[in-house]
């Protein structure tokens, strides 16, 4: 929970194991890590994407929960109060600290002008989660979306 020693807002990773292997991130896939801690599942850290979550304020970040992805149907069904959703539910009332990881894409040309997109994810520093509320996404289906701002320092 908190902080991790040796990495700093604004440190980049190229790949997701390196957010693992850094004590960032345990998950490769899902977009919220969380923590049995006194028989309470709480939020250790989220990757947050441009794709669906509002990242346009430094402070603030409107991180839109997990789950209802199908594999042959995107959102496919109703997003439900549970695992990590439910985790950072639990996080709103406990007021414990998220380290939040924004997922960003980056062009990089190389020396023969061959210009590729890659995804890095960028250490963006600790977040309370100061709200919740469930509404109709675009595509018709129930969302979770949490507000989250930053911690001061």
């Amino acid at each position: 929970m908190g902080v991790v020693p040796g990495v700093e807002v604004g440190d980049r990773f190229y790949y997701r194991f390196e957010l693992a292997v850094v004590g960032l991130h345990r998950r490769f896939q899902a977009g919220i890590d969380n923590k049995n801690l006194n028989g309470e599942i709480l939020v250790t850290s989220i990757v947050a994407s441009s794709n669906t979550d509002n990242m346009n304020n430094a402070d603030e970040l409107t991180y839109v929960g997990e789950g209802g992805i199908s594999n042959r149907k995107k959102f496919q069904e109703d997003r439900k109060l549970g695992r990590g959703n439910l985790a950072m539910k639990n996080n709103i009332r406990a007021q414990n600290a998220i380290r939040v990881i924004r997922l960003m894409t980056a062009s990089v040309t190389n020396t023969e002008l061959i210009t590729a997109t890659l995804e890095v994810s960028v250490y963006d520093g600790l977040y309370v989660a100061q709200r919740c509320h469930q509404e109709r996404g675009d595509h018709g289906r129930l969302i979770f979306e949490f507000k989250l701002k930053r911690n001061p320092g």
